[in-house]
């Protein structure tokens, strides 16, 4: 599968699902949508904060706290280069899922030159590889952070040093990819 090349990314909270819908539109004006759980957002995140930290180089902090302060700088930085006032665009050419998607199972894998593919699957089918630059995945980070105030989920999405801040290990020796299941 390849990945797609992401447009546009927006999050909203669906009360009546109670579920953040994830919905995605690529260069090729395809969109994607994806419904996100309070579990799965809660699985999901330490994946995101470990991806974040790593684009921290280790001889450049010697502390934990130099650490996360270099994370909140590279966020705060890429946060201000991101576009968050541009509403949405809802004229897509194809919708090739007609009903959102619920994520049940996800996979992070870093690729070449700072590229993150995120996976997306359902419990059983195929699912979707989306592709995050740096920027992308902050911004991700962002979104997802921005729509917990309307959920009552009680989710505090902060970045952490190691997954095992999280009380959770990574599933590779190599400590590249990250699965959720």
């Amino acid at each position: 599968m390849t990945p797609q090349r992401l447009h546009q990314m927006q999050i909203i909270y669906s009360q009546t699902a109670d579920r953040l819908m994830l919905r995605v539109s690529t260069q090729d004006r395809q969109e994607f949508r994806f419904w996100f759980s309070r579990r799965f957002t809660k699985r999901l995140w330490p994946g995101l904060s470990q991806a974040l930290n790593r684009q921290v180089q280790p001889e450049a902090t010697h502390s934990p706290q130099a650490r996360a302060a270099m994370v909140d700088l590279m966020h705060q930085n890429a946060i201000s280069q991101s576009d968050f006032n541009t509403r949405y665009d809802n004229q897509v050419q194809t919708v090739p899922m007609p009903e959102p998607l619920l994520v049940t199972k996800a996979r992070l894998t870093p690729v070449k030159s700072g590229i993150l593919i995120l996976s997306l699957y359902p419990e059983t089918g195929p699912g979707i590889e989306l592709a995050l630059d740096s920027n992308l995945l902050h911004a991700l980070c962002k979104l997802l952070q921005d729509s917990l105030p309307q959920t009552d989920w009680d989710l505090k999405l902060q970045f952490a040093e190691s997954m095992a801040d999280y009380g959770l290990t990574s599933t590779s020796s190599s400590d590249t990819n990250w699965k959720l299941h």
